[in-house]
């Protein structure tokens, strides 16, 4: 059975999966991003980590990482990753091949491996044209054009986090986790019976209580929607694409989302793009970026 290392990089973990050739995820290890940040080196304890696995599947030989920022047109350099300042400027592919020998690598944004993880495990689901939007620490996106990730003219296209909404701050402001937990924090002195009160509290716990029907964080998930939907639209004014997916480890309190998200978009784009537009949630949920790597 062949198998891969699919890696996934993300500004909350660092998820390591074997995974076979029919998408199955045979094994996966999880390891804090913050830990590794505040190690003495990122790329030695990355190195560390997949040795460790290598060394209980010693016939894999073919390696792919999903990294959260801008890398190099050649996918063998890190360029820019603002929640990973220590892999910023690093030439990760050569690092890799110098420490961990017979190994094939291959580097790509993670919104775009993502894309590439529902396009080949989801084909007939996604088709060859759609736009992948993840929701996570940041707020990423890919796209498969007529069957291939669509890179752009310098390799980093479609960094839609940074497209900017109504109040001036770019979408991953207000969305990202961050964005999410200070809306929230704003949100709790409005809503003292909420269960907002019991701070501190981080993304995962509001979408929790929203799940559960807390009103002030259903009020931020509506937030999310409507910033989500902004993104979307100018998105999809620039690629002129139907097929929208959202995932990503956020995208679990879709349905709170998706009321607002909709009202923008039927709002700010006209019948030629909504008609036929197709919005649904990543068949491969928080698993797409190993997947796709």
């Amino acid at each position: 059975m062949t198998k891969v290392l699919g890696i996934d990089i993300g500004g909350t973990n660092v998820k390591i999966g074997v995974v076979d050739k029919e998408g199955n995820i045979l094994e996966k290890v999880k390891h804090s991003t913050e830990s590794l940040i505040n190690s003495e080196s990122f790329t030695d304890e990355l190195i560390k980590s997949i040795k460790d696995v290598l060394k209980r599947y010693p016939e894999i030989k073919k390696i792919g990482l999903g990294i959260p920022g801008l890398i190099s047109k050649d996918r063998q350099s890190v360029v820019l990753t603002p929640n990973i300042p220590p892999l910023s400027g690093v030439d990760l592919i050569k690092i890799l091949k110098s420490k961990i020998k017979g190994i094939t690598f291959a580097l790509e944004n993670d919104a775009n491996a993502a894309a590439l993880g529902e396009f080949i495990f989801n084909h007939k689901e996604v088709g060859d044209n759609f736009l992948m939007v993840t929701l996570g620490t940041g707020v990423g996106g890919g796209a498969v054009i007529d069957g291939k990730v669509f890179a752009g003219g310098r390799g980093n296209a479609l960094e839609i986090g940074h497209i900017y909404g109504g109040k001036g701050n770019s979408i991953e402001e207000e969305i990202g986790k961050k964005g999410i937990v200070k809306k929230a924090s704003d949100l709790a002195i409005k809503y003292p019976k909420s269960k907002l009160a019991k701070k501190p509290f981080d993304a995962k716990k509001i979408a929790k209580w929203a799940i559960e029907g807390d009103e002030a964080c259903i009020k931020v998930f509506e937030h999310v929607g409507k910033y989500l939907g902004q993104c979307i639209v100018s998105s999809v004014r620039i690629l002129d694409i139907q097929k929208i997916v959202i995932g990503g480890g956020v995208s679990e309190t879709y349905e709170i989302i998706e009321g607002k998200m909709l009202e923008v978009i039927r709002e700010k784009l006209g019948e030629y793009y909504t008609k036929d537009m197709s919005i649904t949630r990543a068949t491969l949920g928080n698993e797409a970026g190993i997947l796709g790597a």
